[in-house]
């Protein structure tokens, strides 16, 4: 009788740079299943999130510790580049050949971006052809980021000790995280709206199945919420963000307290909300006959039900918060590994780790 041996194998350790939190994880390959390995999330603090060479040392610091100490196996990682310093456009041009597109994006991008396109690191996604009365052209979502922010990073992981085999960005690390759930037709062709809710901004992303239809950056999070409530009903940021953490422990109850914060903020929801549908119909102008079926939450925020509801329910979609840990297992040396409590945020990590494309460098 033959003797089946069993493979298992490490995936890339998956970092996530956001502008509050940094996550890293990891997950193995155990035969068909998904093992965590190790998860390790740290706060950065207010003085360092716009001050770089401290976030830098601070980035750098951090990951050296985990890596000795929680339970990380070999150097192999991807980095997502924080959505504050990711620039995201959606551009309709004239259907050129593949070879051409590069330096017809290029030339499109000229006067748009906040750098100069000779110092910026471009990469695009054909979203399809899009038809007008006079000609064909394709909707190409266009991705940049500054040659020197790609470098400091690099920097970053090299001080840390890391192999740097590529670099994502957060809406496609997404949908790499929740893309391998549709295994069935239906759910290959409906049209998803993800809405990751973080700490400065905002991502909105929609795909039919796991393909990418429509990316954009929203500079509008729980900072700009949060000093909303803070103005109305005269409060610190720091007592405001107690409250907050009293309204997500009880949820499922209707405090006194909680009704007041999310009355304070039912007007910048609006203001979000209005963000957000201008997001849908440009969508709808490319797909008319396809709408969007439902919503799936994702972020720091949508840790919140009450909050992700009252955004539900202004979208008048179907809606859910994501768990980018279903189907997946924790390694039996490494149980106790918690992300229970604050699973949404862990998407663009987890997407990280275990997404099927790495994203080149250069």
């Amino acid at each position: 009788m033959k003797m089946k041996i069993l493979k298992t194998r490490s995936l890339p350790i998956g970092i996530d740079i956001g502008s509050a939190y940094v996550k890293v994880v990891q997950f193995q390959q155990n035969e068909d299943k998904l093992e965590l390995i190790a998860a390790a999330r740290m706060s950065i603090p207010v003085q360092c999130r716009d001050d770089s060479d401290k976030k830098m040392d601070l980035l750098a610091e951090f990951l050296r510790g985990i890596l000795k100490e929680q339970g990380f196996k070999g150097k192999r990682c991807i980095i997502s580049i924080p959505a504050s310093e990711t620039f995201l456009q959606h551009i309709k041009t004239a259907r050129v050949s593949p070879d051409r597109l590069d330096s017809t994006l290029r030339w499109e991008l000229q006067g748009k971006l906040p750098f100069d396109t000779n110092d910026a690191i471009i990469r695009h996604i054909v979203v399809g052809e899009v038809h007008n009365e006079r000609e064909i052209g394709l909707e190409v979502i266009v991705v940049a980021v500054q040659r020197e922010t790609v470098d400091r990073y690099l920097k970053m992981a090299s001080d840390s000790k890391l192999d740097v085999i590529g670099i994502n960005v957060e809406p496609c690390a997404i949908l790499e995280c929740f893309g391998r759930f549709l295994r069935r037709q239906e759910d290959r062709q409906r049209a998803t709206l993800f809405l990751d809710l973080g700490r400065s901004s905002t991502q909105v992303v929609i795909s039919h199945g796991s393909k990418m239809v429509f990316a954009r950056n929203i500079m509008f999070g729980a900072d700009k919420i949060d000093a909303a409530a803070a103005s109305a009903l005269n409060m610190s940021l720091e007592d405001i963000g107690i409250l907050r953490e009293k309204c997500l422990v009880s949820n499922e109850k209707a405090e006194p307290d909680c009704e007041v914060f999310y009355d304070a903020i039912g007007e910048v929801i609006e203001e979000e909300v209005r963000e957000i549908k201008k997001s849908l119909q440009y969508y709808d102008s490319i797909f008319p006959t396809k709408p969007v079926q439902r919503a799936i939450f994702l972020g720091g925020q949508a840790m919140d039900k009450q909050f992700c509801q009252m955004i539900a329910k202004r979208l008048n979609l179907p809606s859910q918060v994501g768990d980018p840990f279903v189907r997946t297992a924790i390694a039996a040396e490494n149980k106790g590994v918690d992300v229970l409590q604050t699973r949404p945020m862990w998407a663009v990590a987890v997407g990280l780790s275990v997404g099927e494309k790495v994203k080149n460098v250069a």
